[in-house]
């Protein structure tokens, strides 16, 4: 019974090894104005203008031979100096059949990539995942499943976490947790060269989780109960192995956040007290290029994870489904908690009310905290891209929209279809030298 109960309020799920394919997933999307062709070529130099791949020279002399009917070629995934041709890809969410996510990627790149929706206390959360590979495979990017993991001081319940088939060990830098659980598992055979560290990333974690564990105490002490705590941080390992006869050399950046809950008392004599514990969740994402060529291929990978856009439709009706799921839940709680206390005479049946009024509270606390712990988990999908480039908020005066551009460039201008371009040129007109009607980009000064 007690094991049962303890299973019950378990935080963990397993490591998904493998990534869904979806059909289609791999679809170019056109902008608007001129032939289809034509319009992918302009989305792909954009996109590559954008994201640094390309500089300003390449990108005009290649805007004018489309204009002249030239054709824009797609330098090797490993080349440097020359242009790219990129396209978009979609991720596909299988649950509700729609896109979720966009991506940009090298026009001759393989892509694969779905939402995988995996159980947590009380509802389901969403969790994309997606590698993209050059046409022999030596050079890609790879986001994987995110990995979650439980872990008890007490021998009882710690027993009961690995009956379920958790991971069982304690809470590990981002580093240690690479070599420890990934690597045998997504790497099997690679040779560790070093743990880099990530400092302006580890700031960044190390504010988010302040903020979140004063939140935190405020909350425990609204609800007079024990308050949780939250802390983590970021490194990448590099690592080397060999792929199909060829020397590879890899980053798996990882960032981890581990929230350490203290021990609950039991409300009644139907439910024991649960142990103290943490729930420790791990965000990993590789990049890998042949031996020689990972350092030179940062910048290539930076535009390729910064380039992961979320649909806002999507993103809706994801949210509404998590909490709905969490609203049968809960009711489903409720019912079966009433259904064992009708065993029980009257007087149990405050204890009963005082539990589910703990149990609210407890989860109220929980949500006001999820603002500043939903930062932390996007900052970990894009830690990878963060540490690799410095970027810039700027905002367009024209509509309002803001959006993050290479800081290496003194002008910005931005399309009415989204497209932005950068020079360093006070001379440069993009109105009087390309499509479209561009509007120069203001920075957004720090609050």
């Amino acid at each position: 019974m007690i094991r049962e109960i303890w299973m019950k309020h378990k935080l963990v799920i397993g490591v998904i090894a493998g990534i869904a394919v979806l059909a289609g997933a791999g679809i170019v999307q056109n902008q608007q104005g001129g032939s289809a062709e034509s319009g992918e070529k302009m989305q792909a130099l954009n996109s590559a203008l954008k994201n640094g791949l390309i500089t300003e020279n390449e990108y005009n002399s290649k805007v004018k031979s489309l204009k002249g009917g030239g054709h824009v070629t797609g330098a090797s995934a490993t080349g440097s100096g020359g242009v790219r041709e990129m396209k978009t890809v979609e991720v596909l969410d299988p649950l509700f059949g729609q896109r979720a996510y966009t991506l940009t990627i090298p026009v001759d790149w393989k892509f694969e990539g779905t939402v995988l929706w995996t159980p947590i206390p009380n509802t389901l959360e969403s969790c994309v995942v997606f590698r993209t590979s050059s046409p022999d495979d030596l050079t890609g990017v790879q986001m994987l499943p995110k990995y979650t993991w439980e872990w008890s001081d007490d021998p009882g319940f710690q027993k009961a976490i690995q009956a379920g088939s958790a991971k069982g060990f304690k809470p590990l830098p981002a580093g240690e947790f690479v070599k420890k659980a990934v690597l045998a598992e997504a790497r099997p055979g690679a040779q560790v060269e070093a743990v880099e560290p990530i400092p302006e990333e580890n700031e960044k974690i190390q504010e988010q989780n302040r903020k979140a564990n004063e939140q935190l105490a405020a909350t425990a002490a609204q609800s007079h109960t024990g308050a949780s705590h939250v802390s983590g941080n970021t490194e990448r390992v590099r690592i080397r192995y060999e792929f199909r006869g060829h020397p590879e050399e890899e980053w798996l950046a990882a960032v981890i956040s581990t929230q350490e809950f203290p021990t609950i008392p039991s409300p009644t004599r139907l439910i024991p007290a649960l142990p103290a514990h943490s729930i420790s969740h791990a965000w990993v994402t590789g990049a890998r290029a042949p031996q020689g060529q990972l350092d030179r291929s940062e910048k290539l990978f930076v535009g390729i994870i910064k380039s992961l856009t979320p649909d806002p439709t999507w993103q809706q009706k994801a949210q509404a489904f998590t909490m709905e799921q969490f609203q049968k839940q809960i009711q489903k709680q409720m019912a079966n908690h009433r259904t064992q206390l009708q065993q029980f005479n009257a007087n149990m049946m405050k204890q009963h009310q005082a539990f589910m009024a703990s149990q609210q509270a407890k989860f109220q606390a929980s949500m006001n905290s999820a603002k500043a712990m939903s930062d932390a988990s996007h900052a970990s999908a894009m830690a990878t891209a963060e540490h690799m480039g410095d970027v810039q908020s700027m905002v367009d005066p024209a509509t309002g929209r803001t959006g993050q551009v290479s800081n290496q460039y003194n002008y910005s201008y931005a399309n009415q279809d989204g497209s932005v371009v950068q020079t360093n040129s006070p001379t440069f007109n993009p109105n009087a030298q390309l499509r479209g009607n561009w509007t120069q980009l203001e920075p957004i000064k720090p609050q």
